[in-house]
């Protein structure tokens, strides 16, 4: 008969499961101080022998001690937290390392959180949390709320006491933690009744004694949250006395009286008007109060910091005339020396100013964009770098890589520079580092080009991206030799949900081009859409702009016209001159060199697409209303991405299966055309690129001597040559990098 140690050993196996460990845990785990200590468990600090892991945490349960309903409440615990810790893929949570059996206890070797909680921290805020930082606060509570109601499980003690800093200095994460009260169950709509939390954020279900869903008591305790960290007093007050205060979370509403209240915007107040619902079948799951406009509103600043796109020409321009033999989009360094220094785009920005960044200063500035995807210490302690290097910029260079844990895993590793490059530039560098960082949160699937990480060492910023090395779609489809309207179909599709999918999460690609679409590697692989250096953010599905940029062929008529624009709608009319080219090996308006640009912007303002004769003949009248639609004029008159997935030529299951031959052969001699382009362009370029040098730089020389306080106006701005991306080169950037 087994022993009542071993009772517990087994039964602690069976529980944890792969999180076990066998044996002593002082075998591995240096066991300190005290931290703190309640009725039912001690904390200590723990440090892995090795000093692999500094920052750990030993919870002591005396297990045998407790009463059948602790054990059950320990018990959920460990479900619940070894749940989290196997799905938490954007680290929201606590999460447990191992845990083991010694006699009578139970140890749980905890990951630790060693900055303030978001109480503490809003004790120490002089006049409170701003309503942004309240919302940002806001958005990584919900995360976690989120995965756990994806799990089946509920907290059942959220209050801003719960959710810690993972560090004490300004890198510090906020995540989910104590567990203690965690819930687990298959059925989402299960009653309990078991009263726990702390009081002032207890929902009227559990003050009334009643059956209650965990869940929807998790959410009222965030509005309750919510509502503390806004004015920094309970939203029905507190006490000794469990009674009245009951009474008033069952009977009374939160009052937003006050002058603190009075700065508090109505999308807020909304917001926790919903979550205390005293009806819990009303209030809002996770994912609706993420959807909620108050979660939904966020600054530029806040969410993507992007600088107006100051375009460095020394480094654009050259992007367009070097094609390398594996084209990255980036330079080589020894051929931009003597290009111009910059060229502004329609709005007048800041003149360019070096800066000295220190290696404190700069991790602090990438750490912070790039959020989860920052790592400490150089890139070379996790990958491996070949000397291959794909391409050079300005600024840096590309090389390949493996990961030295798994060398099936191969990467593109951008390293910038960081000591003497222009703030602008240094801006870009952020931006790019927090698009990604939003991209990774949100793009579980990894639809988009992967991102691994974002790391800065010796005045270095490494960014490593996935490599993509099937090459651009229509080099498959060329190569192929085969391509049915069906095949195109599928394409489609797929490049409609990508767009979907960024639009969903507010951001605009603002460069779509057959360039941009690739495949992850030879044979049968996923398109993907990448580069995202013009991309921009809003989370108002209106947001206009007026910016230049992007490809001059596959611009749209509202951007042409130099007019306020919907990102969004443009992204649409751009992968409608991408499907056209894709059937008939032309441009719709036709295509410009040098001085026959502004020719080439009267057609797409003026003239309709031909669909008439050559490779179109074989091509349905369903696919060319469909192609018809996207390139429509009238931006509002353009389906979004949504509305063109439901076009009956991409729901059809009886497109046909027949070569379209014609559209192949054009194809083909589209991207020799295109390749003869860049090579003539190239050599024209460098022969006169002299001149024009010293004009431009003659004439902005005289214009800041003359006229250095005159604001530049509105239309402002430098003509590009053909071929060539307003602001950036339209020549193949593989993996989506440029410097």
């Amino acid at each position: 008969m087994a022993s009542r140690d071993e009772h517990l050993t087994n039964q602690t196996r069976v529980l944890a499961e792969e999180f076990f460990a066998e044996g002593s845990v002082h075998k591995r785990w240096e066991i300190g101080q005290l931290l703190r200590s309640s009725r039912y468990c001690e904390f200590f600090e723990a440090a892995e022998r090795g000093g692999k892991k500094e920052n750990a945490l030993c919870k002591k349960i005396p297990f045998k001690e407790l009463d059948s309903f602790q054990k059950k409440n320990v018990t959920s615990e460990i479900q619940v937290i070894k749940k989290i810790t196997r799905a938490d893929k954007l680290h929201r949570c606590q999460h447990i390392i191992e845990v083991y059996v010694n006699g009578d206890d139970l140890l749980m070797i905890l990951e630790r959180l060693t900055g303030e909680d978001l109480f503490d921290r809003l004790s120490k805020a002089e006049g409170g949390l701003s309503e942004d930082e309240v919302r940002s606060h806001a958005k990584i509570m919900l995360e976690a709320l989120i995965l756990l109601q994806q799990l089946g499980c509920a907290h059942r003690n959220i209050k801003p006491e719960v959710f810690k800093f993972s560090r004490p200095d300004e890198l510090g994460e906020l995540r989910m933690s104590d567990f203690s009260f965690g819930y687990q169950s298959d059925n989402p709509n299960k009653l309990i009744k078991q009263l726990c939390g702390t009081p002032p954020y207890l929902p009227p279900e559990i003050c009334r004694n009643q059956f209650y869903k965990p869940v929807l008591a998790d959410m009222w305790s965030f509005g309750a949250s919510l509502y503390v960290l806004f004015s920094g007093t309970f939203p029905f007050g507190s006490g000794d006395k469990l009674d009245p205060l009951f009474n008033r979370i069952q009977n009374a509403q939160p009052s937003f009286s006050g002058a603190k209240w009075r700065s508090i915007s109505e999308p807020a107040k909304d917001l926790i008007c919903k979550l205390l619902k005293k009806e819990p079948e009303e209030r809002l799951s996770a994912a609706e109060a993420v959807d909620s406009p108050f979660m939904r509103y966020a600054t530029l600043r806040q969410r993507f910091r992007y600088a107006q796109i100051k375009v460095i020409a020394m480094n654009r321009l050259m992007q367009f005339l070097v094609e390398d033999a594996e084209p990255t989009g980036l330079a080589d360094t020894n051929e931009v020396s003597s290009l111009p220094k910059e060229v502004l785009s329609p709005k007048a920005l800041p003149a360019k100013t070096e800066t000295t960044i220190t290696e404190g200063a700069a991790k602090s500035r990438f750490s912070k964009a790039a959020g989860a995807l920052f790592t400490e210490g150089s890139v070379h302690e996790r990958w491996d770098v070949d000397e291959k290097v794909l391409g050079k910029g300005a600024f840096g260079e590309v090389v390949t890589g493996r990961a030295k844990d798994n060398s099936e895993v191969q990467v593109a590793i951008k390293n910038m520079r960081l000591r003497g490059v222009p703030e602008e530039q240094l801006a870009l560098f952020e931006g790019e580092c927090a698009s990604l960082r939003l991209l990774c949160d949100m793009d579980t699937s990894h639809r988009l080009l992967r991102a691994y990480e974002v790391s800065e060492h010796n005045n270095t910023l490494s960014i490593v991206l996935e490599l993509c090395r099937g090459g651009p779609l229509f080099d498959r489809i060329v190569k192929k030799g085969t391509y049915s309207e069906m095949d195109a179909a599928r394409d489609l599709r797929k490049m409609l949900e990508d767009i979907k999918f960024l639009h969903s999460i507010g951001i605009a690609h603002r460069d779509i081009k057959p360039e941009n679409f690739m495949f992850t590697k030879e044979g049968v692989s996923q398109l993907k859409l990448i580069d995202f250096g013009f991309a921009i953010y809003s989370e108002d599905p209106e947001h206009m702009v007026n910016d230049f940029l992007g490809t001059i062929q596959y611009l749209p008529p509202e951007i042409v016209r130099r007019q306020w624009y919907q990102p969004k709608k443009a992204d649409i009319w751009s992968l409608g001159v991408v499907v056209y080219v894709m059937f008939c090996g032309r441009f719709p308006f036709g295509n410009a060199m040098g001085k026959n640009v502004e020719m080439l912007f009267q057609r797409i303002v003026r003239k309709e697409p031909d669909f008439r004769g050559g490779a179109w003949v074989h091509v349905s009248e369903s696919c060319k209303d469909l192609v018809r639609w996207m390139l429509n004029k009238n931006p509002r008159l353009r389906p979004t991405a949504e509305e063109a997935l439901k076009h009956p030529w991409l729901r059809s299951t009886e497109l046909s299966t027949q070569s379209l031959k014609a559209s192949v052969d054009e194809l083909q001699a589209f991207q020799i055309r295109s390749k003869f382009r860049v090579a003539l362009f190239r050599m024209v370029a460098l022969r006169n690129i002299g001149g024009a040098i010293y004009d431009v730089s003659q004439q902005r020389s005289s214009e800041e001597s003359s006229k250095s306080t005159e604001p530049k106006s509105e239309g402002s701005t430098t003509e590009k040559p053909a071929d060539q991306d307003v602001n950036r080169p339209a020549s193949e950037e593989k993996n989506g990098m440029k410097s």
